[in-house]
């Protein structure tokens, strides 16, 4: 598997702009158990003649790691802002001797990064050519399905024990509705992009490393030219001086 432990690593570092408490917290254990399922995942028979890439800083491993990044800031950020846009939104009052992480902002972000970290441990959690199919992990299976129906059920909780102990605000239903939408547009989009549209950003990206290399060794063999050139006037003037002399 390529870069399924570095990259999920990364990812999951996105998610969570929660300010303490328990869903401060959530996604450090989303991650810690999901992570240790997907190193689980045995090796694809028969083997592949190939190996994985060794390079954690390869192009094909940057690439999808900011795109995996990217893509989930985004939806961070539409997260925020559109909580700070609903008509019934009002500013939290903050108190610097009193850390309240009970707003909407806090619980909009925490709602959606939670499927993030589950999200992020299905799309590096790569089969063919180097591993089994995802399914095949039990552990792994097990763990992504009992925190989606957690995550679920945190989603779409109007009160309880559940919503005091995660220090969530109340919101319309219909809100509850455009979060879940998010989550589906931010899941297709995460594996759009590993799976398809990745490699073209990689093409993309190659193809512009050797324009640019090929532009830095036309320059350089100008640059020698002109050197060159110089170079040759300057002994040609000094063999005219001594012809004189």
């Amino acid at each position: 598997m390529p870069h399924s432990s570095s990259g999920y690593s990364h990812v999951s570092g996105v998610g969570h702009s929660g300010g303490g408490g328990i869903n401060g917290a959530d996604g450090g254990g989303a991650s810690s158990s999901t992570s240790p399922a997907a190193s689980r995942s045995t090796y694809h028979t028969p083997i592949h003649p190939k190996a994985p890439t060794a390079n954690l800083v390869s192009c094909k491993v940057l690439v999808s790691l900011i795109g995996q990044i990217s893509i989930c800031a985004a939806f961070q950020l539409w997260a925020f802002w559109y909580t700070r846009a609903q008509p019934w939104y009002e500013v939290p009052v903050i108190d610097p001797d009193n850390l309240n992480v009970e707003n909407p902002e806090n619980s909009a972000l925490f709602l959606v990064s939670s499927f993030q970290y589950i999200v992020g441990s299905l799309v590096y959690s790569t089969g063919y050519p180097y591993r089994k199919p995802v399914y095949t992990n039990i552990w792994l299976m097990t763990s992504v399905t009992v925190l989606l129906l957690f995550s679920l059920y945190a989603l779409f909780v109007p009160s309880g024990i559940v919503f005091d102990t995660l220090g969530l605000v109340s919101f319309p239903r219909s809100f509850h509705w455009a979060l879940f939408a998010a989550v589906v547009c931010n899941t297709v989009l995460c594996f759009a992009f590993e799976s398809y549209l990745s490699k073209y950003v990689v093409r993309l990206v190659k193809g512009l490393q050797r324009m640019a290399r090929s532009r830095g060794r036309k320059g350089a063999r100008r640059r020698h030219a002109a050197s060159s050139s110089k170079m040759y006037k300057v002994v040609e003037r000094g063999m005219g001086l001594d012809g004189e002399a």
